[in-house]
């Protein structure tokens, strides 16, 4: 019976231990950041435009910034395509 209860303990501090590592607040600590339009995450520039305003989300603080021109990977700006 002990023996169950030790492998059930391990595996509760494993799933404490994964759930810790995705946290937001522990990711940013990282030195990632999580930015923002109107509340929610930016995953792309599709719908970037410039003038939006973005807020970048730190471990210490947040930034607001203003979009003056968005360039996709291959180096063009969405409105040459």
């Amino acid at each position: 019976m002990s023996g169950i209860l030790n492998r059930k303990k391990d595996y509760l501090t494993l799933m404490e231990t994964r759930t810790e590592l995705v946290n937001p607040e522990n990711i940013l600590r990282r030195g990632y950041s999580i930015t923002l339009m109107e509340g929610k995450a930016v995953s792309g520039i599709e719908d970037i435009q410039p003038g939006d305003t973005l807020e970048t989300r730190l471990h210490d603080g947040e930034v607001r910034s203003k979009v003056e021109k968005t360039t996709l990977k291959n180096g063009k700006r969405k409105d040459q395509l």
